[in-house]
Protein backbone atom coordinates (compact mmCIF):
# COMPACT_ATOMS: atom_id res chain seq x y z
CA UNK A 1 0.00 0.00 0.00
CA UNK A 2 1.32 3.77 -0.80
CA UNK A 3 2.22 5.48 2.54
CA UNK A 4 -0.05 7.92 3.33
CA UNK A 5 0.86 11.93 2.88
CA UNK A 6 2.19 13.13 6.04
CA UNK A 7 -0.45 13.42 9.07
CA UNK A 8 -1.00 15.83 11.48
CA UNK A 9 0.00 13.87 14.24
CA UNK A 10 3.24 13.23 12.44
CA UNK A 11 3.96 16.81 12.06
CA UNK A 12 2.89 17.85 15.93
CA UNK A 13 5.34 15.44 17.25
CA UNK A 14 8.34 16.73 14.48
CA UNK A 15 7.46 20.17 15.52
CA UNK A 16 8.21 19.39 19.32
CA UNK A 17 11.20 17.61 19.06
CA UNK A 18 12.86 19.92 17.06
CA UNK A 19 12.44 22.83 19.10
CA UNK A 20 15.19 20.70 21.00
CA UNK A 21 17.18 20.03 18.12
CA UNK A 22 19.14 17.32 16.21
CA UNK A 23 22.82 16.51 16.55
CA UNK A 24 23.48 18.31 13.45
CA UNK A 25 21.43 21.36 13.19
CA UNK A 26 19.85 24.03 15.78
CA UNK A 27 15.89 25.01 14.84
CA UNK A 28 14.60 28.19 15.27
CA UNK A 29 10.72 29.09 14.56
CA UNK A 30 9.87 32.64 13.46
CA UNK A 31 6.10 34.18 12.72
CA UNK A 32 5.23 36.69 9.41
CA UNK A 33 1.67 37.06 9.97
CA UNK A 34 -0.13 34.00 9.10
CA UNK A 35 3.01 32.70 8.15
CA UNK A 36 5.54 30.24 10.19
CA UNK A 37 8.91 29.36 9.13
CA UNK A 38 11.11 26.42 10.44
CA UNK A 39 15.00 27.32 9.75
CA UNK A 40 17.23 24.15 10.40
CA UNK A 41 21.01 26.57 11.15
CA UNK A 42 23.61 24.16 10.48
CA UNK A 43 25.77 23.44 13.99
CA UNK A 44 29.10 22.62 12.16
CA UNK A 45 31.62 26.24 11.24
CA UNK A 46 30.15 27.94 8.28
CA UNK A 47 32.84 27.86 5.77
CA UNK A 48 34.04 32.10 4.55
CA UNK A 49 31.60 31.94 1.37
CA UNK A 50 28.62 30.62 3.09
CA UNK A 51 26.47 27.47 3.40
CA UNK A 52 23.73 26.17 1.00
CA UNK A 53 20.25 26.41 1.92
CA UNK A 54 16.85 24.69 0.80
CA UNK A 55 13.84 26.96 1.08
CA UNK A 56 11.04 24.56 1.06
CA UNK A 57 6.81 25.38 0.45
CA UNK A 58 4.27 23.68 2.37
CA UNK A 59 6.41 23.82 5.42
CA UNK A 60 3.89 21.72 7.61
CA UNK A 61 4.16 18.74 5.53
CA UNK A 62 7.91 19.26 4.87
CA UNK A 63 8.35 19.29 8.74
CA UNK A 64 7.00 16.01 9.08
CA UNK A 65 9.04 14.69 6.54
CA UNK A 66 12.55 15.27 8.04
CA UNK A 67 13.83 12.84 10.70
CA UNK A 68 17.60 13.55 12.57
CA UNK A 69 19.01 10.82 10.38
CA UNK A 70 18.13 12.62 6.92
CA UNK A 71 19.34 16.07 8.21
CA UNK A 72 22.57 14.35 9.27
CA UNK A 73 23.35 13.74 5.55
CA UNK A 74 23.11 17.56 5.36
CA UNK A 75 25.19 18.49 8.24
CA UNK A 76 25.76 22.00 6.19
CA UNK A 77 22.71 22.48 4.68
CA UNK A 78 20.43 25.73 6.02
CA UNK A 79 16.77 24.71 5.99
CA UNK A 80 13.98 27.14 5.45
CA UNK A 81 10.26 25.66 5.31
CA UNK A 82 7.73 28.02 4.78
CA UNK A 83 4.89 26.93 6.81
CA UNK A 84 1.45 28.26 8.24
CA UNK A 85 0.40 29.31 11.52
CA UNK A 86 -1.52 26.07 12.24
CA UNK A 87 -1.07 22.32 13.04
CA UNK A 88 -2.33 20.76 9.39
CA UNK A 89 -0.17 19.62 6.77
CA UNK A 90 -1.42 22.21 4.58
CA UNK A 91 -2.72 25.32 4.47
CA UNK A 92 -5.91 24.38 2.22
CA UNK A 93 -7.45 27.32 2.24
CA UNK A 94 -4.30 29.48 1.15
CA UNK A 95 -2.19 27.37 -1.40
CA UNK A 96 -4.16 27.57 -3.69
CA UNK A 97 -4.17 30.98 -4.41
CA UNK A 98 -0.67 31.31 -3.30
CA UNK A 99 1.15 28.87 -5.18
CA UNK A 100 -0.28 29.79 -8.28
CA UNK A 101 0.08 32.14 -11.27
CA UNK A 102 -2.78 33.47 -12.55
CA UNK A 103 -4.59 31.34 -14.76
CA UNK A 104 -5.82 31.52 -18.29
CA UNK A 105 -9.62 31.74 -18.77
CA UNK A 106 -9.25 28.07 -20.34
CA UNK A 107 -7.93 26.59 -17.82
CA UNK A 108 -10.74 26.82 -15.49
CA UNK A 109 -9.10 27.14 -11.99
CA UNK A 110 -11.61 25.44 -9.18
CA UNK A 111 -10.42 28.08 -7.05
CA UNK A 112 -8.93 31.68 -6.82
CA UNK A 113 -5.67 31.73 -8.48
CA UNK A 114 -2.66 34.17 -9.22
CA UNK A 115 -0.97 35.10 -5.72
CA UNK A 116 2.82 33.50 -6.79
CA UNK A 117 4.29 36.37 -8.04
CA UNK A 118 3.49 38.28 -4.99
CA UNK A 119 4.54 34.95 -2.42
CA UNK A 120 7.66 35.00 -4.53
CA UNK A 121 8.55 38.87 -3.72
CA UNK A 122 7.96 37.49 -0.65
CA UNK A 123 10.24 34.76 -0.37
CA UNK A 124 13.41 36.54 -2.15
CA UNK A 125 12.64 39.65 0.09
CA UNK A 126 11.42 40.30 3.71
CA UNK A 127 11.01 36.42 4.56
CA UNK A 128 14.41 35.63 3.17
CA UNK A 129 15.86 38.53 4.90
CA UNK A 130 13.99 37.29 8.18
CA UNK A 131 14.93 33.76 8.02
CA UNK A 132 18.68 34.23 7.14
CA UNK A 133 19.46 36.77 9.84
CA UNK A 134 22.31 35.73 11.67
CA UNK A 135 23.14 32.75 8.70
CA UNK A 136 25.76 33.15 6.39
CA UNK A 137 23.95 31.63 3.33
CA UNK A 138 26.37 30.99 -0.23
CA UNK A 139 23.85 33.25 -2.36
CA UNK A 140 25.15 31.00 -5.53
CA UNK A 141 23.89 28.09 -3.61
CA UNK A 142 19.76 28.71 -2.62
CA UNK A 143 17.63 25.75 -3.97
CA UNK A 144 13.13 26.30 -3.89
CA UNK A 145 11.52 22.96 -3.42
CA UNK A 146 7.97 22.31 -3.88
CA UNK A 147 5.65 19.71 -4.32
CA UNK A 148 1.97 19.37 -6.98
CA UNK A 149 0.71 23.25 -6.19
CA UNK A 150 4.18 23.52 -4.61
CA UNK A 151 6.04 22.55 -7.79
CA UNK A 152 3.69 25.14 -10.37
CA UNK A 153 5.61 27.63 -7.87
CA UNK A 154 9.00 26.45 -8.46
CA UNK A 155 8.24 26.45 -12.45
CA UNK A 156 6.86 29.70 -12.08
CA UNK A 157 10.04 31.41 -10.09
CA UNK A 158 12.27 29.51 -12.81
CA UNK A 159 10.60 31.16 -16.04
CA UNK A 160 9.76 34.21 -14.39
CA UNK A 161 12.63 35.20 -11.85
CA UNK A 162 15.43 33.20 -12.48
CA UNK A 163 17.85 34.87 -10.36
CA UNK A 164 15.90 34.30 -7.06
CA UNK A 165 17.75 30.73 -6.88
CA UNK A 166 20.49 28.68 -8.46
CA UNK A 167 18.62 25.13 -7.55
CA UNK A 168 15.04 24.37 -8.33
CA UNK A 169 12.96 21.19 -7.26
CA UNK A 170 9.24 20.62 -8.46
CA UNK A 171 8.22 17.27 -7.14
CA UNK A 172 4.98 16.23 -9.47
CA UNK A 173 3.89 19.91 -10.45
CA UNK A 174 0.31 19.84 -11.44
CA UNK A 175 0.54 21.09 -15.17
CA UNK A 176 -2.65 19.12 -16.37
CA UNK A 177 -4.41 22.14 -14.22
CA UNK A 178 -2.69 24.54 -15.66
CA UNK A 179 -1.42 23.56 -19.11
CA UNK A 180 -2.15 27.38 -20.95
CA UNK A 181 -0.59 29.00 -18.22
CA UNK A 182 2.34 27.57 -17.90
CA UNK A 183 3.02 26.67 -21.29
CA UNK A 184 2.91 30.78 -21.56
CA UNK A 185 4.98 31.42 -18.67
CA UNK A 186 7.21 29.01 -19.96
CA UNK A 187 7.90 30.63 -23.73
CA UNK A 188 8.38 33.74 -22.15
CA UNK A 189 10.65 33.17 -19.84
CA UNK A 190 14.07 34.39 -19.42
CA UNK A 191 17.79 32.58 -19.92
CA UNK A 192 18.69 31.18 -16.91
CA UNK A 193 21.79 29.73 -15.78
CA UNK A 194 20.73 27.06 -12.79
CA UNK A 195 20.23 23.47 -11.93
CA UNK A 196 16.94 21.68 -11.95
CA UNK A 197 16.05 18.30 -10.53
CA UNK A 198 12.79 17.13 -11.59
CA UNK A 199 10.89 14.60 -9.71
CA UNK A 200 7.67 12.69 -9.95
CA UNK A 201 5.97 9.67 -9.27
CA UNK A 202 5.75 6.43 -11.56
CA UNK A 203 2.08 5.65 -10.61
CA UNK A 204 0.81 9.29 -10.50
CA UNK A 205 -3.11 9.32 -11.29
CA UNK A 206 -5.34 12.26 -11.04
CA UNK A 207 -9.02 12.24 -10.19
CA UNK A 208 -10.12 15.36 -12.67
CA UNK A 209 -10.21 15.64 -16.80
CA UNK A 210 -8.22 14.75 -18.50
CA UNK A 211 -7.44 11.23 -16.60
CA UNK A 212 -4.74 9.10 -16.82
CA UNK A 213 -5.22 5.99 -18.57
CA UNK A 214 -3.01 3.91 -15.73
CA UNK A 215 -1.36 5.19 -12.92
CA UNK A 216 2.43 5.87 -14.54
CA UNK A 217 4.62 9.15 -14.76
CA UNK A 218 2.43 12.44 -15.57
CA UNK A 219 3.24 12.56 -19.32
CA UNK A 220 3.08 16.52 -19.07
CA UNK A 221 5.81 16.58 -16.73
CA UNK A 222 7.84 14.39 -18.96
CA UNK A 223 7.57 16.42 -21.97
CA UNK A 224 8.61 19.59 -20.04
CA UNK A 225 11.65 17.85 -18.67
CA UNK A 226 12.74 17.20 -21.83
CA UNK A 227 11.94 20.30 -23.70
CA UNK A 228 14.43 21.94 -20.30
CA UNK A 229 16.94 19.44 -20.74
CA UNK A 230 17.79 21.69 -24.32
CA UNK A 231 18.07 25.08 -23.05
CA UNK A 232 21.36 26.20 -22.73
CA UNK A 233 21.96 27.12 -19.09
CA UNK A 234 20.10 24.63 -17.62
CA UNK A 235 21.21 21.42 -15.90
CA UNK A 236 18.58 19.34 -15.74
CA UNK A 237 17.85 15.58 -14.04
CA UNK A 238 15.05 14.14 -13.71
CA UNK A 239 14.37 11.47 -10.95
CA UNK A 240 11.53 8.41 -11.39
CA UNK A 241 9.97 7.83 -7.62
CA UNK A 242 9.29 3.92 -7.96
CA UNK A 243 6.48 3.14 -6.56
CA UNK A 244 5.03 6.75 -5.34
CA UNK A 245 1.62 8.27 -6.27
CA UNK A 246 0.99 11.45 -6.91
CA UNK A 247 0.86 12.96 -2.89
CA UNK A 248 3.30 10.08 -1.23
CA UNK A 249 5.58 11.72 -4.08
CA UNK A 250 6.23 14.41 -1.36
CA UNK A 251 7.42 12.86 1.21
CA UNK A 252 9.37 10.50 -0.99
CA UNK A 253 11.00 13.72 -2.76
CA UNK A 254 12.75 14.99 0.33
CA UNK A 255 15.99 13.08 0.95
CA UNK A 256 16.74 13.67 -2.61
CA UNK A 257 15.94 17.24 -2.29
CA UNK A 258 18.11 17.82 0.92
CA UNK A 259 20.94 15.83 -1.26
CA UNK A 260 20.81 18.44 -4.42
CA UNK A 261 20.64 21.18 -2.46
CA UNK A 262 23.51 20.53 -0.38
CA UNK A 263 25.48 19.48 -3.55
CA UNK A 264 28.91 21.05 -4.10
CA UNK A 265 28.83 23.05 -7.39
CA UNK A 266 30.38 21.57 -10.40
CA UNK A 267 33.82 22.99 -11.29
Amino acid sequence: MAEAPPRDGRFAMMEEAILEGTGTHVFRVLEAGHRRLYVAVPRAPVPPGGVPSLTMLDGNAALGCLTPALLAEVPDLALVLLGHDGPEAFDRARRWHDYTPPFDPEDGAMRPTGGGGALLEEITGPLRELAETGLRIDPARRTLWGHSLGGLLVLTALFTRPEGFSGYCPVSPSLWMAARTMAALERAARPARARLLVMLGDMESRSTDPPLTAPRPAPEVLELTRRLARCEGLAVEQRILAGQQHGPALRASVPHALRFAARPLAG
